[in-house]
């Protein structure tokens, strides 16, 4: 069985292509303001596009970049080449299991205006998403973070049994297809296999020519292992490579951060600080403060938050520390620090 071919009314293609003329518009405008798409995001978009056209059985896909590898610019170069081929933009839905509303200003921030009312994180998906789907034909939905809340019983698990997107007779008779996006898919790798030879496929992207990722970090020695309680020996060994001075970000851990702050910037005492936790500067405050290069060298001191999908204006940016848990994780650990490095 493949994917039903549905077809639209005359009026209904007079206000799509009304409607997508002017969203092209709002593409060219973001791309005078500096928010691109580059070549292989586009290429790998078409690539995506020409295989759920040409293979009509295929309903999901896995795309896997490195961390800061230009995922929304292919996510972006998704909407639009389907937009091309006739997915009406009402039809588009951009979603996460991750509860962030940092994710999803940052997300509203690089597609136009009018797709922002289906960019859904965590909070939004039961309330808005499930109402906003029902009965639709020909849909593209992406999934960004796809390992986050997809196991069962969790949100996205729960959300999909609801609006009946588990069900492959559905999302086959309606036109339904799905993008899932990730740096570390963990067990969504082995699912997305399973079905792969029938309904699926899996796509491995490349991040743009000068991309600088964990593996060139390691390779270039610019990645240290260093135990807790030489943290500060380190860090001022490290300072003294710097010309400027540079902001630097130190991962807290919770419930200690007046007092480790406390502590280490007596032995940083001509230093500055800023606290990144709920209670200090929010999101669009630290974007606005990493633009100019600071007067002093800058501690940042973290606590939940820059995990996975948040990007930084690196230009200022020296020492990036990383706390290790008791359990290490691999894909934590990726999609902590060194991925936003």
């Amino acid at each position: 069985m493949a994917r039903a071919i549905i077809t639209q009314t005359e009026e209904e293609q007079k206000f799509n292509i009304h409607n997508n003329e002017k969203i092209k518009e709002e593409w060219k405008l973001m791309e005078s303001k500096g928010i691109n798409i580059y070549e292989n995001q586009k290429k790998s978009g078409e690539e995506l596009v020409e295989i759920f056209e040409n293979k009509r059985e295929k309903i999901l896909s896995l795309v896997i970049l490195s961390p800061q590898g230009g995922k929304t610019g292919i996510l972006c170069s998704s909407i639009k080449e389907f937009m091309n081929i006739g997915t009406p933009y009402e039809n588009i839905f951009i979603i996460t299991g991750l509860s962030s509303i940092e994710w999803k200003r940052q997300t509203q921030n690089r597609i136009p205006i009018q797709l922002h009312k289906n960019i859904y994180h965590r909070q939004d998906l039961e309330k808005n998403f499930i109402e906003n789907i029902k009965g639709k034909q020909n849909v593209l939905i992406l999934i960004d973070e796809i390992q986050i809340a997809c196991k069962e019983l969790q949100t996205l698990a729960n959300i999909f049994e609801k609006a009946n997107l588990f069900d492959i007779n559905t999302l086959l008779e309606n036109d339904i297809k799905i993008i899932q996006f990730s740096a570390t898919p963990n067990g969504i790798l082995y699912d997305t296999k399973l079905l792969e030879k029938k309904h699926s496929f899996i796509k491995v992207c490349k991040p743009g020519i000068n991309y600088i990722g964990c593996k060139e970090l390691l390779e270039t020695e610019r990645i240290y292992d260093i135990t807790e309680g030489i943290l500060k020996d380190n860090i001022k060994k490290h300072l003294h490579r710097f010309k400027t001075p540079k902001y630097h970000f130190i991962r807290i851990h919770k419930g200690e951060s007046i007092k480790f702050i406390i502590e280490f910037i007596k032995d940083f005492s001509d230093c500055d600080y800023i606290e990144y936790t709920q209670e200090g500067v929010t999101p669009e405050e630290l974007d606005e403060i990493l633009l100019h290069e600071p007067d002093l060298h800058t501690f940042i001191f973290i606590k939940e938050r820059a995990r996975c999908a948040k990007t930084f204006h690196k230009k200022h940016i020296g020492i990036w520390y990383e706390r290790r848990g008791k359990v290490i994780l691999d894909d934590v650990i990726t999609q902590g620090l060194l991925g936003r490095a």
